[in-house]
């Protein structure tokens, strides 16, 4: 392997070191072990005999995985990690759009693929599977590409240079205090740059530990069991994951718990101090971000007697935040609002093959976020996004403010508001007794009236996204 590949270096500055890296399963994998595996499978990639230059990655979160996204680096390819839970349509779709050679899978993995045109290899017995010609594709400019759809179905291919990977990496270790010491439970998917640079990168790089979760979803006895037989020092999740397991009103002693690091979206206030008052020994913290940016933007070190409502924090090492909103740019004025705007080293290369949508998003230096909010004392609020905000009547409403009312009502389990004929609607869902009015009279005691849904509809479930985001695309178009 190249020694000019600063990803790779992640590795290879510890491939004498005996600490453990990885913990999966029962197995536990050096740092050593993780360098020897990784320079194996990039002799195996070598000997297939094929000019590889795009890689998809279908596997589970496992060691497999780590050592596959490195290794396809070893041999100057660019990798497209894909999620596990992804439908074979997803999978096509992808192979087929980033002009891939190669997927890497196991052989479960086989199974559901083998009656796809592509080629495949299963990393478990080595078999090799040809089945379409090399196609050229242009790349070659991207080292990691990620397929997000973000809220929405409509999928998007985001590219990133190693730089910019390493530079989010640095700042995102940096302001989350992360060390050697560290020992991460991984519960969110490898495929998404939240979990891969924020947590899996960002850990080997300080030489921590790598703990993956059994299963992406852990009872809630496991979940326990896990840190205290782990002494884990370290969670990274998702607002809907987090919630799930601290839903029962008990706290938990976990004495290892340090950090408990949110992020993926948003978490209301009344959330936020739930998970608080859980992990009372734990530092809280808040993240916010999105793919295109690296993905980490700022981070709120959360004080349920300090912190405001909205705060996302400041700003990450290297990245300047803005307000665009009147045909303006603003950075330094307090309470301007508008759309959140920022510079970094970290920000995407661009979205493959669609150069129209990347100078859409990026303009003049600046990444547009599609998220609405504004800054005081350099510190970042955020009220929504743009594309969710509803208008009634003349009346611009934000449906995240009101989905965060309604979630206090210990009733309701998840509710999401959208506009339905020129009114505004809420579905609820609930596993206690609770009716219409009874919502309604909640709300009276936050929101205006015009902020209060007309219509509520108790469901059986929120639609979410793989990677913990409310699926709004049912409700937006």
């Amino acid at each position: 392997m190249s020694n000019k590949n600063i990803i790779i270096d992640i590795i290879n500055q510890k491939k004498e070191l005996e600490k453990i890296a990885v913990y999966d399963g029962s197995n536990r994998y050096s740092y050593k072990k993780l360098y020897y595996y990784t320079e194996s499978l990039v002799a195996r990639l070598y000997s297939l005999n094929i000019n590889i230059k795009c890689v998809i990655l279908f596997l589970p979160n496992s060691f497999q995985f780590i050592i596959s996204y490195f290794a396809v680096q070893g041999i100057a390819a660019t990798v497209v990690p894909m999620d596990y839970f992804c439908t074979c349509y997803e999978i096509e779709e992808s192979y087929l759009y980033c002009q891939a050679d190669l997927i890497l899978t196991d052989i479960e993995g086989a199974q559901k693929i083998q009656n796809l045109d592509v080629n495949y290899y299963i990393l478990d017995n080595g078999k090799f599977i040809k089945k379409n010609k090399y196609v050229f594709n242009d790349l070659g400019k991207y080292n990691v590409v990620y397929r997000t759809s973000g809220s929405t179905n409509l999928p998007k291919f985001v590219g990133f240079e190693n730089k910019a990977i390493f530079s989010n990496i640095k700042a995102n270790v940096a302001s989350l205090d992360f060390c050697m010491n560290d020992k991460t439970l991984v519960l969110l998917s490898m495929a998404f740059s939240y979990c891969m640079h924020a947590q899996v990168l960002s850990i080997l790089y300080v030489g921590g530990t790598l703990v993956i979760g059994k299963s992406r979803i852990l009872t809630t006895t496991e979940f326990y069991r896990t840190i205290l037989m782990d002494k884990i020092t370290c969670l990274m999740v998702s607002p809907n994951l987090i919630l799930e397991y601290i839903k029962r009103d008990a706290k938990h002693s976990v004495s290892s718990l340090t950090k408990v690091c949110i992020g993926s979206d948003y978490i209301s206030e009344d959330s936020r101090r739930k998970v608080q008052y859980h992990f009372s020994n734990a530092t809280i913290y808040i993240t916010y971000g999105l793919t295109e940016a690296g993905p980490r933007v700022s981070t709120l070190k959360y004080n349920m007697n300090k912190s405001l409502p909205n705060s996302v924090g400041f700003p990450i090492d290297n990245v300047e935040v803005g307000i665009y909103g009147d045909g303006c740019i603003v950075t330094n004025e307090d309470f301007v609002k508008g759309e959140i705007i920022l510079k970094s080293a970290s920000v995407m290369a661009g979205y493959i093959y669609n150069d129209k949508l990347t100078n859409k998003v990026i303009q003049k230096g600046w990444l547009k976020t599609g998220d609405f909010g504004y800054l005081h004392n350099k510190e970042l609020f955020i009220e929504g996004r743009i594309k969710n905000i509803v208008k009634i009547n003349g009346n611009l409403i934000h449906p995240e403010e009101i989905e965060e009312c309604i979630l206090k009502n210990k009733k309701i389990m998840d509710c999401i508001v959208f506009e339905e004929d020129n009114l505004l609607v809420a579905d609820i869902v609930s596993d206690k007794n609770i009716f219409h009015e009874e919502i309604y009279n909640h709300c009276k005691k936050y929101l205006s009236t015009y902020k209060i849904p007309k219509k509520f509809n108790l469901v059986n479930e929120i639609k979410h996204t793989k990677n913990g985001k409310k699926n709004r695309s049912k409700y937006y178009g």
